[in-house]
């Protein structure tokens, strides 16, 4: 199943079938959670032009994050500078791969 009906949504992620409730909108205007939103469609934004290189790119995550999600995470915490709305990367701080050595 996927697809909204009434208040709940079918969706699958990663093979596996699941439902969930409508989010709720909030009209909070928190200057702490639009300083985080700007940074996640920023950081999502980047992600979003890389996302063929990601595939497989953290290979010891947990299966319950994706390489897109690891990134993000990554990005979100390490990569992102400046002070809200002037957000930038620095870029020596973005991984988008991380694998151990290949043994002979």
């Amino acid at each position: 199943m996927s697809g909204k009906v009434g208040p709940v949504v079918g969706e699958s992620w990663q093979n596996v079938d699941y439902m969930r409730s409508m989010p709720k909108i909030s009209k909070t205007k928190n200057p702490k959670i639009v300083i985080q939103n700007a940074k996640f469609s920023l950081a999502s934004k980047f992600l979003r032009t890389i996302s063929g290189l990601l595939e497989g790119s953290f290979p010891e995550q947990s299966s319950a994050m994706t390489s897109r999600n690891t990134a993000l995470v990554h990005l979100l915490k390490k990569a992102i500078i400046g002070e809200y709305p002037d957000f930038a990367f620095k870029y020596r701080n973005v991984i988008i791969a991380r694998a151990g050595l290949l043994k002979r």
